[in-house]
């Protein structure tokens, strides 16, 4: 209780309190973590800001109206009804976020889908978050299904995956737009190419939380598994090998992660992951340009494996857990699930020779299965139309 008063405390220490209503928007974006990706769907529109998150938030708003508002909202969880109070007194036309996995998102879109405000998620992720909680609340760890109460009125996903996700976990979406992904559109329009070319790029894994959260025994030993046959078969076959950081440029994350196999791996192997990875690199790139500029992305399940794939990229999902939900979506030549030094070598070298036809010849799905890419469409004009129309409507 004293923990929680000192946070609160904190908290209000550090935001500024204004006795003005906010500033009249079109349009609002809930939650600006990674609003740098949106930035051409919100060009030259009228539009602001609500963050939901405590770190991020540096304003808050108090006014007889707001005050008034908050306590008839008052039903809900007290920074949801702030929040709906807020965006009651801007009244906007539009109220998208890029974070489509936000609950607060989904609760406040559920409060007020009776307003006329149209409401948008872009997606930001693969959603293997939702298999998860599926998964989890069948097993009897979870013991409430955030998924029972998740809602979202239009929803511009990346693809048929996403929508098979969500009708089998049973969540309601009132409309699906298989948009694509705005992270890999984004990432083609300023790629770089790298004169030193790799023959493999694995891709990194930051979600060893589920360890901790769900008492879970596998996902860690099974990952690093992953990383000990890349790293014996880059020696033995002496090739070009990069292992993508996460959180490229960022020294503290950089080396958080790195810590995790600096525990799991042996001194030299770790030495070897060091050395052929993105850590301190000096030249500012993506890991979308080393995924490009490489023969084959690996990794476990992630949303760059899905985009790579979508990219004619060709790619090998290796789960060595025992969660079945982080299987990638699409079979065949593209999927490993055994952890067996012998077999993943023999596929990694029938995959580094092959041609990308045979490649998508050898899988049971289309590319654009799970992210729905086409060079001749720009997602950041399709959801532009949309709002276009969507603020006509409301006028």
């Amino acid at each position: 209780m004293v923990e929680k008063f000192f946070k609160i405390l904190k908290f209000l220490l550090k935001v500024k309190i204004n006795f003005h209503k906010p500033k009249r928007s079109d349009i609002i974006v809930f939650d600006s973590t990674s609003i740098d990706q949106i930035k051409n769907v919100l060009k030259n529109y009228n539009w602001g800001v609500i963050d939901n998150r405590n770190e991020l938030i540096t304003n808050l708003y108090i006014t007889p109206k707001i005050i008034i508002k908050f306590f008839f909202n008052l039903n809900k969880n007290i920074k949801i009804a702030y929040l709906i109070s807020v965006i009651e007194t801007i009244k906007p036309k539009v109220v998208l976020t890029f974070i489509d996995n936000s609950y607060y998102f989904a609760e406040i879109t559920r409060s007020m889908r009776n307003k006329k405000i149209v409401f948008i998620a872009i997606q930001n992720a693969a959603r293997i978050d939702i298999a998860e909680h599926d998964y989890f609340y069948k097993k009897g760890i979870l013991k409430f299904n955030p998924n029972k109460n998740f809602y979202l009125p239009n929803f511009f996903c990346h693809g048929k995956n996403d929508l098979e996700i969500y009708k089998k976990c049973k969540i309601k979406i009132d409309k699906f737009y298989k948009t694509g992904s705005l992270r890999l559109f984004n990432a083609l329009s300023k790629s770089k190419k790298i004169k030193k070319k790799y023959e493999i790029c694995l891709l990194s894994n930051t979600t060893w939380t589920r360890d901790l959260v769900y008492n879970d025994k596998t996902f860690i030993p099974g990952y690093v598994k992953l990383v000990e046959f890349i790293i014996k078969f880059a020696k033995e076959k002496k090739i070009k090998f990069i292992f993508s950081l996460k959180n490229k440029n960022n020294f503290k994350e950089e080396s958080l992660e790195l810590s995790i196999f600096k525990r799991y791996l042996t001194k030299q192997n770790y030495k070897f992951l060091k050395k052929n990875s993105t850590f301190q690199k000096k030249q500012i790139l993506s890991s979308y340009d080393y995924a490009f500029n490489s023969k084959l992305v690996i990794g476990q399940t992630s949303t760059m494996l899905g985009e790579c794939l979508a990219y004619k990229k060709k790619i090998l999902s290796c789960n060595f857990s025992k969660l079945s939900y982080l299987d990638f979506p699409v079979k065949g030549i593209c999927r490993l699930d055994k952890a067996n030094y012998k077999t993943f070598k023999k596929r990694v070298n029938l995959l580094l020779n092959c041609t990308n036809s045979f490649f998508q010849r050898k899988i049971n799905k289309k590319i654009n299965f799970i992210v729905n890419y086409d060079s001749k469409i720009n997602p950041n004009l399709v959801i532009r139309n949309f709002i276009d129309k969507a603020l006509k409507k409301t006028t």
